[in-house]
């Protein structure tokens, strides 16, 4: 399958940077001068927003949830089952320091991993599958 996106480029800034950019179009110009419609996507702290200008039709698309599972290996090394979590992953605090003892999996059926007898929700990002 092919990547939907518009094809990359490479993008000279005033000043020599080079950025990395997708290609939206070529536009032509009255005077014959060819123009390159590119996007870039930058962390949102780098752009300033011009005043006057109407910001209510811009859409924000937020990332994806993603779930994963905490294991504790504590229990697997005293030769008990392990004890399982379901968190969503980046908004959990509880799993946000890592800790040798906890292994962390992604988790593609939250669903049917809160079916398990030692699968819980996290009680700190309480995920909802």
């Amino acid at each position: 399958m092919s990547d939907p996106s518009p094809p990359r480029v490479h993008l000279t800034l005033p000043g020599g940077h080079r950025v990395e950019a997708r290609l939206l179009g070529w536009r032509q110009q009255q005077d014959g001068t060819w123009h390159a419609e590119v996007a870039l996507t930058i962390p949102a702290g780098e752009v300033q927003q011009v005043d006057g200008e109407d910001y209510s039709a811009v859409p924000r698309v937020p990332a994806p949830v993603r779930y994963v599972l905490s294991t504790d290996t504590r229990a697997e090394a005293e030769g008990s089952p392990p004890r399982m979590q379901l968190h969503v992953e980046g908004h959990c605090w509880v799993i946000a320091k890592p800790a040798a003892w906890r292994r962390i999996t992604p988790c593609p059926d939250p669903v049917a991993a809160l079916k398990f007898g030692d699968t819980t929700a996290c009680t700190g990002c309480r995920p909802k599958p």
